[in-house]
């Protein structure tokens, strides 16, 4: 980030809050969503903002509501794909922590909703 970017940088981040601030206001009462919490005694600069569906609710699934936003031209991305999951590392054993691989249930399951600090 350049010397010029530092100077609107609370001016852009105070823009994102607001950003998540509408998505939220607009979104929270939906049942199958869960917006990312921010930690106690944690303030978030809202780089991106994300979302967890829940696909059991009224059956939907990140990607069928990323394929009907975009309908509308909505632009909206699945959060992250882990490089386990890329296909040249097909033959690569995986290592879990947990019964549960977190970062697939998250691919699965998260969506990205775009951000930018001059969006209306």
């Amino acid at each position: 980030m350049g010397r010029g970017q530092l100077r609107v940088l609370d001016e852009r981040v105070e823009s994102r809050i607001n950003i998540f601030k509408l998505y939220h206001q607009k979104l929270s009462h939906l049942k199958p969503i869960d917006f990312m919490p921010e930690l106690p005694g944690t303030l978030s600069n809202r780089w991106f903002t994300t979302i967890l569906i829940h696909e059991n609710y009224f059956n939907v699934t990140a990607i069928s509501i990323i394929e009907e936003l975009e309908k509308k031209n909505i632009e909206a991305r699945v959060l992250w794909k882990s490089l386990y999951l890329q296909l040249v590392f097909n033959d690569v054993q995986i290592y879990s922590y947990t019964q549960q691989n977190v970062s697939e249930y998250l691919f699965k399951r998260v969506i990205y909703l775009l951000l930018c600090s001059n969006m209306t």
